[in-house]
């Protein structure tokens, strides 16, 4: 059975090398440096992420994508992805955005951009690709979205779900998003007991 400990320690470093991926080619898609705030990890129970998340009242937009043994949130509020889009209308596509398919569309490829560097980096860990479904895009507030997104499903049998919440924010555009992982045990086991200098050779 997986443990808070083992999962903090040995899953949580490749989380981050996976969410700085992400801000990276986020920062190149929006022109503007991205921070990581909180890259934190929780196994087995729903409840202190789902307190965390209902504590935002706010309506947000939410990209879900999923594979097997893994899913995987992305959430912002309506003003930040309105400035998101803005800016990836303009700097990548050379256009303002006009209208709300537009806006819609573009905010999904900009979940898809920061979702690809951490399921890139859990690719490279097990040594296999892997290929996302097409996002499920959910509106409403962060507890709901979550809830709409993973489930109440905190366990399988015996086997403990592992979630991971990180929050990322770009001072220069005022914007931030909430972005959350889910994976289940037997990834998990797989993630944390391959190494990756092994299966590259």
């Amino acid at each position: 059975m997986i443990s808070l400990e083992t999962a903090s320690t040995e899953l949580l470093p490749f989380v981050k090398l996976g969410v700085t991926r992400g801000t990276e080619r986020l920062a190149y898609i929006s022109g503007a440096r991205w921070d990581i705030h909180i890259v934190s990890i929780d196994v087995g129970s729903s409840e202190r992420f789902r307190s965390i998340l209902a504590r935002d009242k706010r309506e947000y937009s939410g990209a879900c994508f999923s594979t097997p043994g893994e899913r995987y949130l992305v959430m912002f509020s309506e003003e930040n992805g309105k400035t998101l889009v803005r800016s990836y209308a303009q700097d990548r596509l050379g256009q303002r955005a006009s209208s709300a398919a537009f806006e819609r569309s573009s905010l999904t490829e900009i979940a898809n951009i920061i979702v690809g560097g951490l399921s890139g980096e859990l690719a490279d860990r097990q040594g296999m690709g892997r290929i996302l479904s097409a996002p499920t895009m959910v509106v409403g507030r962060k507890s709901d979205i979550y809830a709409q997104a993973f489930g109440d499903l905190s366990s399988f049998g015996n086997e403990l779900m592992v979630d991971a919440l990180i929050h990322i924010s770009s001072p220069s555009l005022a914007c931030e998003c909430t972005l959350m992982l889910r994976l289940d045990s037997v990834t998990t086991n797989f993630l944390l007991r391959s190494d990756p200098d092994v299966l590259q050779s």
